[in-house]
């Protein structure tokens, strides 16, 4: 508003202030400063460079490369009203011609060193050239149950850098297989399995995939296997009532014949009653009643019950429940934060404020050294939750007959 005092700009290389006039371009490659100030005081000072667009003997089929391509489009998006048609041609010429050499040099097809193995860019789908095929083979003792017995079992990933990395798109994958029976192919996420597509071509096993992890490869000829038995009788079962190949009921996940269980009731994959889900063999309890997928009652960490340890406050003696921390999490309004919450500070004594929410003998509220009523409880939410999964199961069994 004041105007302009004086304004001009300086080349490093030659370190020279030029006075700027509504003439002056800068078109020359290199570093420059800028100044300007004002008539009231106010100074600003801009640097910047101008860059030649990079040589195309220097662009390869390297993911570096195409960064360098996208960021020249993205420029020239930003200043393509502001230059002339002669460099906005140089600009679109330079980028024709970065992505024809960028493309010819990319790679449909990687394999492994010893070319037993190899996966094909689908549509256009490309690799970088530094981009490793590895295919390790991997034991069957580690794989969860699969429906038939195994042949072959191979974690499958691309390496660039020393990094695994994905495919950009769709690839189909070539693995060795040599049997005369026809092949069956399991892919393998974690302790589930399934049953996925694949030809037989020549001496491979193939398959369309978007992303590469673990597969074991089998046959009708191999021994089946029942995944819903354990050799400790009793302690697994898996139902799947939707066929969908997940367990909508599931105890034992991890295969260890360590009892689990989760109960998925609205088929989101997500465990709505979920009892020891990190598989360490501590009892937890995780119920998410109105399906938003926030616990809204949490039991965890249960370790041991001591009615003899007490504390008296205010000439009333309580159960202080040590040993057991957290010991009840209800979150009534699903906001995340426990409503109702015994030892919330993990003191080992109740705290007071608790107490006034969970008076009248409620769950949760203090208990003296009479421990009966606890195990009442316990009794009656294990009951209630067997029953339910009864229930669930015979509701889905009846729904799949009919």
């Amino acid at each position: 508003m004041s105007g302009v005092y004086e304004a001009y700009y300086v080349k490093e290389e030659d370190g020279i202030p030029i006075t700027i006039d509504p003439e002056v371009k800068l078109k020359e490659i290199g570093e420059y400063e800028i100044y300007a100030q004002d008539k009231a005081g106010n100074e600003i000072i801009i640097t910047f460079k101008i860059v030649p667009l990079p040589d195309i003997e220097d662009i390869d089929g390297s993911d570096e490369s195409k960064d360098i391509i996208d960021q020249v489009k993205e420029e020239l998006e930003e200043i393509k009203d502001k230059i002339d048609k002669t460099e906005r041609e140089e600009y679109e010429e330079w980028i024709k011609d970065a992505l024809e050499k960028w493309e010819s040099e990319r790679k449909k097809v990687v394999e492994t060193d010893d070319k037993s193995s190899k996966v094909e860019g689908q549509g256009d789908t490309s690799f970088d050239p530094k981009t490793q095929l590895i295919v390790d083979s991997i034991s069957q003792s580690t794989l969860p149950k699969l429906p038939q017995n195994a042949l072959y079992a191979y974690d499958v990933y691309l390496m660039k850098d020393n990094v695994k990395v994905q495919a950009d798109g769709s690839i189909k994958v070539y693995l060795p297989y040599t049997d005369k029976e026809e092949p069956i192919l399991y892919e393998i996420k974690g302790n589930q399995v399934k049953q996925i597509p694949c030809q037989r071509e020549g001496n491979y096993i193939t398959f369309i995939t978007d992303s590469l992890g673990k597969y074991a490869i089998s046959n009708e000829a191999q021994d089946k296997t029942d995944k819903n038995e354990c050799q400790l009788e009793g302690t697994k079962i898996n139902i799947d009532t939707d066929n969908d190949g997940y367990p909508d009921v599931n105890v034992d996940i991890d295969n260890d014949c360590i009892a689990d269980l989760n109960i998925d009731m609205d088929n989101d994959q997500i465990p709505d009653i979920n009892i020891d889900s990190d598989g360490d063999g501590k009892a937890e309890i995780n119920v998410d009643t109105n399906e938003d997928g926030k616990v809204d009652i949490n039991i965890v960490n249960i370790k041991e019950w001591k009615p003899e340890k007490v504390v008296t406050i205010n000439g009333i003696t309580y159960d202080t429940m040590g040993g057991i921390k957290p010991y009840l999490n209800i979150d009534e309004d699903g906001d995340g934060i426990p409503d109702r919450n015994i030892d919330a500070d993990g003191n080992g004594i109740i705290d007071s404020e608790e107490r006034k929410k969970n008076t009248g003998g409620a769950i949760g509220s203090a208990n003296t050294g009479d421990s009966s009523k606890w195990n009442l409880w316990w009794i009656m939410m294990i009951s209630t939750s067997m029953v339910m999964i009864y229930a669930i199961y015979r509701k889905r069994k009846q729904k799949d007959t009919f």
